[in-house]
């Protein structure tokens, strides 16, 4: 009798330690699942963000295309809220000129000869980033040696 009850106890303990082991691991796979579910609602947000953003873009870019022509209150007046918005935003100008040119921030439209090779010379439309991901590349021109 004793020996069967120590069976039972034995096996009660082997039960147990499967249900926590099963419990442990569903517990893990909802952290993952939760972790998941944010990731996918940041990059959604993102996307829909910049998205936006990037439209914004292209309606700067005018008016800053504008003001090198036409001095005018109104226009500047515009364009600092522009950029009081993309602040707000965490939206950052990418300084690219003089830099050794990085294909993660910009793509190269056009090259010229030059004492060292790889150095943004020219910004043709300016970079974005939001927060630490690129909104927008820039469209440059990059330095090239002669061979």
């Amino acid at each position: 009798m004793r020996r069967k009850k120590k069976e039972e106890v034995q096996e009660l303990k082997k039960q147990v330690e499967e249900y926590k082991q099963k419990y442990l691991r569903a517990l893990a796979d909802y952290r993952n699942l939760l972790n998941r579910l944010e990731e996918e609602k940041k990059t959604a947000v993102f996307e829909a963000l910049s998205s936006i953003l990037r439209d914004f873009l292209e309606i700067f870019d005018d008016i800053e295309k504008a003001e090198s022509f036409v001095k005018d209150e109104g226009l500047r007046m515009i364009k600092e809220k522009f950029r009081k918005v993309f602040l707000k935003w965490n939206v950052q100008e990418l300084k690219l000129e003089g830099e050794r040119f990085n294909p993660e921030l910009a793509e190269v439209i056009d090259t010229i000869e030059g004492e060292k090779e790889g150095i943004v010379k020219k910004v043709y439309q300016k970079g974005y980033k939001l927060g630490d991901r690129v909104l927008r590349h820039a469209k440059v021109q990059v330095s090239k040696v002669k061979s």
